[in-house]
């Protein structure tokens, strides 16, 4: 998409599109202000203590409320005085064209189970030209920046995620709504499972019938109600469907990715892997339909089971099927492997097959990268050391919290028992502890990006 349709999709909008960052670096901030701070206090500088965390604290409020990305002009840019600065220093940039936009990729980075419903909290990476923006689903106005961008950035550089969660923003009924409107049982987890063992999938148990675009509608349905963590509502629904014989391989991929996050929040092993044979199924059902056979090779991606994946995407590429995303994933699997040269491969034909000028600029520098780490020993064994660095700051980083928390309990100990000498042990561990995390912290960033 260029520049000129988007903005004019943009001005047909008429509204400003914004959202907010990571609070981390800020949370991180408010730590170190608030235990400096009550260091001084220790010390009996109450005063001191007191000025320090409310500055600390207002300058923090005022520099992250003041902190946006916002979709402006054709454009994602980060405002904010700090955010610029620190990109600025770091060598990053604080803005990027949407027709430069390389990939958009959504991932869950937390689950949190409550009663029937499960709590999903998304992750989206924005990425193109070596600039990345990180935005999560905790923010204000996510939702709607995702529905913009899916609106607005070919469905191809998004991943499955991305676009469902795109569908789920642009449906203005709740996942209530929906329950009501198909008269969906509300059943707990624990209650499902007898109903998720009776389904037969060779059979049309009800023969209803249905057209094909109620099919439609109740497939899009249940994948609303699996992105709102409605796991047992969004499967009865695509139990429905199977049932009355209105299925595709489509549906059988919806109902296996519902039925493995199932299986992750009942913690079933045997529910888990009657999703990898749905998805088998899946597969049988596709038949020689090239585009449904590369969602369930990548459902097969998404399951960790490589294997199938690969002899789903060989066939496509067999079928003299231009896939970028099949020859994309053959070499993730292939890197897995430690077969460099199979990487370099399968890069060079993802090049040729890339139907966009944005995948071929990505695929392209991922195949100059491995091309280089394959030829130049040197550049190797640097990139190696970078790996080896980032992993021991991130361990680093994962693990600092709790030195700084026994620290917090030793500093406890002390005032408790008026022991002087374990309070003070307890502030130069913390204080390490603290100097640590926020190096390693600062370090993963810095380490994050490869070597040119």
């Amino acid at each position: 998409m260029t520049d000129k349709s988007i903005q004019k999709t943009e001005d047909k909008k008429g509204e400003v599109i914004w959202t907010r960052p990571t609070p981390s670096g800020y949370l991180s901030f408010i730590l170190t202000i608030s235990i400096t701070s009550a260091l001084f206090v220790y010390l009996d500088y109450v005063y001191l203590g007191t000025v320090l965390l409310s500055a600390g604290l207002l300058a923090a409020c005022i520099f992250y409320f003041s902190d946006i990305l916002i979709i402006e002009n054709g454009r994602i840019k980060r405002v904010g005085s700090i955010a610029a600065f620190w990109l600025k220093i770091s060598g990053g940039r604080d803005r990027l064209r949407l027709s430069k936009i390389e990939q958009i990729k959504t991932d869950f980075i937390r689950v949190i189970r409550i009663g029937q419903e499960a709590r999903f909290t998304y992750g989206t990476l924005i990425y193109g030209r070596n600039t990345a923006f990180y935005i999560d689903s905790r923010r204000k106005n996510y939702w709607k920046f995702i529905n913009h961008l899916t609106q607005v950035i070919p469905w191809q550089l998004q991943d499955e995620l991305t676009r469902a969660i795109g569908q789920f923003s642009i449906d203005k009924r709740s996942p209530k709504d929906l329950i009501n409107e198909l008269r969906l049982p509300e059943k707990e987890l624990s209650d499902f499972s007898e109903a998720i063992r009776s389904i037969n999938l060779n059979l049309a148990i009800e023969k209803k019938g249905l057209t094909s675009t109620e099919s439609e509608e109740l497939r899009k349905a249940a994948v609303r109600l699996r992105i709102g963590g409605l796991i047992p509502q969004s499967l009865e629904a695509l139990r429905r469907l199977i049932s009355s014989g209105s299925y595709n391989a489509d549906t059988l991929v919806e109902y296996s990715r519902s039925l493995k996050i199932y299986a992750m929040l009942a913690g079933e092993v045997k529910t888990a892997r009657r999703a990898v044979a749905i998805a088998r199924l899946a597969e049988r059902r596709a038949a020689n339909d090239l585009a449904a056979l590369e969602r369930v090779g990548e459902l097969y991606s998404d399951f960790d089971e490589w294997n199938k994946a690969k002899r789903v995407f060989r066939k496509l590429i067999n079928d003299r099927a231009r896939s970028f995303k099949a020859h994309v994933r053959l070499a993730e699997a292939a890197l897995g492997e430690g077969k460099l040269a199979h990487v370099i491969h399968n890069l060079s034909q993802a090049v040729d097959s890339a139907s966009l000028p944005e995948l071929r600029r990505w695929a392209k520098t991922e195949y100059q990268y491995f091309t280089r780490l394959y030829e130049d020993e040197d550049y190797t064994e640097l990139e190696l050391s970078r790996i080896s660095l980032l992993e021991r700051a991130e361990w680093v980083h994962r693990r600092s919290p709790i030195l700084i928390i026994s620290g917090l309990a030793l500093i406890g100990i002390g005032l408790i028992y008026d022991s002087s000498s374990a309070a003070n042990a307890g502030w130069v561990i913390v204080f390490i502890a603290l100097a640590i995390w926020n190096l390693s912290s600062i370090a993963t960033k810095a380490l994050s990006r490869r070597l040119r």
